[in-house]
């Protein structure tokens, strides 16, 4: 079995709604920040325990068995994504998503990625 067609076979308007969708999407830099984001193990440990909640650094360090120091930089990289909000109360610093929509996809993908592959 060939993996490639075997005939030219373009068909002019399916390329061109491809165009269009394709065109829809200006800025594909963005997605391609937020799928390497998740590529990482720790970020996604991370990304895991705070669904639904909203943990300080000191915990999310101790939930990982990771450093507060190596914890706060990959926080620190998610919420420079958008990914995350941080909010400070006193000498505390809590973590939390964005906004529920950037929540579900993470919820989504994880769960899918997880438990389902």
């Amino acid at each position: 079995m060939n993996d490639i067609c075997s005939t030219n076979c373009k068909t002019a308007q399916l390329i061109a709604a491809n165009r269009k969708k394709i065109s829809r999407y200006k800025n594909f830099s963005k997605a391609v920040v937020f799928y390497k984001l998740l590529g990482n193990q720790t970020r996604q440990k991370i990304l895991l325990i705070l669904i639904k909640s909203e943990l300080c650094v000191c915990d999310i360090a101790e939930s990982i068995n990771l450093s507060v120091p190596a914890t706060s930089q990959q926080l620190k990289m998610l919420k420079q994504a958008g990914i995350l909000v941080q909010r400070n109360t006193g000498k505390m610093v809590y973590y939390s998503f964005a906004n529920l929509e950037v929540e579900g996809v993470i919820t989504s993908l994880l769960s899918n990625i997880i438990e389902k592959i």
